[in-house]
């Protein structure tokens, strides 16, 4: 990836990364986090996971370390494998 590219990528999560995990109904009642049902708990898991990868450094070798854990985890999903070899050739 290029600087040109970085930037953009940074830009773009910079615009959407901003959001709340908890619905409104639930900031109001401040509803302790064990009394999430298990979809509000799976939703407010997969923000944070893509918080903490949106904060980690783009480097050559972390977006090759995705690439190749995408392709372990799915080679047995050709479609799967394609959009991972299409992410590759940006």
């Amino acid at each position: 990836m290029n600087p040109i590219q970085d930037e953009d990528v940074c830009k773009f999560y910079a615009k959407i990364a901003p959001m709340s995990v908890i619905p409104a109904k639930q900031i109001k009642e401040e509803t302790p986090a064990h009394h999430l049902n298990e979809e509000e708990a799976l939703f407010m898991w997969y923000q944070l996971l893509i918080e903490i990868l949106n904060r980690m450094p783009l480097t050559f070798f972390s977006r090759k370390d995705l690439l190749n854990e995408c392709r372990q985890e799915y080679q047995e999903k050709e479609i799967e494998l394609r959009k991972t070899q299409e992410f590759e050739d940006l």
